[in-house]
């Protein structure tokens, strides 16, 4: 399950920052000792993290699994990965391409692309799940001055909303529904909380608390926000985790130098969270496990990390 909050890319553009929360067990399986009796053995997981870093002047979307980098991108196009999801052996991301002056929202299939829009308007994809034999990608097309709010359900799109930003991309019960923000005429900002079922409105009471479009709709204690944050006496932005049920912050960064936050994730009481952190030069992109840091480019290019999943 996914909560979003909106930051904005070194572009301008609208990103979104996914906080995805997950009930899981810890799988173990067992062999037996010496003496006849039964040990447990524990599973090892891959940490699985999607961003980009740049070739020259050029980002290139990039998958890394366990530290080491997969390429989507050639970097001929400027190319982002935004989300990504692992289900059985299949590595899921989204993101998008630039095509000329559009970007082109797409997701790959262990490393597979498919484009989801044709490049006549710009569009990105920000979150992707799979359910069943299904492939649900959550983002935004810009029409004219709308941004209209997109579900594509293996490949085909359903307008969810005319003028709308995506936050969020779950299921229940078996449905997926896309939650997020629809444009307020009198505030002239994105600001009703909304939830859709197949481009229907529906309350979000109706889907209780494992849909959700911003963190207040949580009754649950514990919803980790990432963010970056700037305070005295840190002499630039800083990478954090905030606790939005007792408002305790987690610095990931000491200030030195400009860092960030992007998306938080828990897994078996750990918490994840992936971002970025300066050189003094260029951006690095990095993941926390905890507030232990792990770079996953060496600070010669500008990268970022954007979402973290663990199998």
């Amino acid at each position: 399950m996914q909560i979003i909050f909106m930051k904005k890319n070194k572009l301008g553009q609208i990103r979104i920052a996914a906080i995805t929360l997950l009930c899981i067990f810890n799988f173990v399986g067992c062999k037996k000792d010496s003496g006849g009796t039964t040990a447990p053995t524990t599973i090892t997981k891959s940490i699985y993290v999607a961003g980009y870093e740049t070739k020259g002047s050029v980002p290139i979307a990039k998958l890394w699994k366990n530290g080491v980098a997969t390429n989507l991108t050639n970097g001929t196009n400027s190319a982002y990965a935004t989300s990504v999801f692992v289900k059985d052996t299949d590595v899921f991301v989204a993101g998008f391409e630039f095509s000329g002056s559009h970007s082109v929202a797409k997701y790959w299939k262990n490393g597979i692309a498919t484009n989801l829009t044709d490049g006549t308007n710009s569009a990105q994809a920000e979150l992707i799940y799979a359910l069943g034999n299904d492939i649900y990608v959550a983002g935004v097309e810009f029409i004219g001055a709308q941004a209209v709010v997109k579900l594509w359900k293996n490949g085909t799109p359903t307008i969810e909303s005319s003028n709308g930003i995506v936050m969020g991309l779950s299921q229940y019960n078996g449905e997926v529904y896309v939650t997020g923000y629809e444009y307020d005429n009198s505030s002239r900002t994105y600001s009703i909380e909304t939830a859709w079922d197949n481009g229907v409105k529906v309350s979000v009471n109706r889907v209780g608390n494992s849909v959700v479009s911003s963190a207040r709709f949580f009754s649950v204690p514990n919803i980790y926000l990432a963010s970056t944050g700037s305070f005295s006496p840190y002499p630039h932005n800083i990478a954090l985790i905030i606790n939005s049920g007792t408002s305790a912050e987690i610095k990931l960064t000491d200030g030195n130098y400009d860092a960030g936050a992007t998306s938080v994730l828990v897994q078996d009481s750990v918490i994840y969270a992936t971002g970025y952190e300066s050189n003094g030069t260029n951006e690095i992109a990095k993941y926390w496990k905890g507030t232990v840091a792990t770079s996953l480019t060496d600070g010669t290019n500008d990268a970022k990390a954007y979402s973290i999943f663990i199998k």
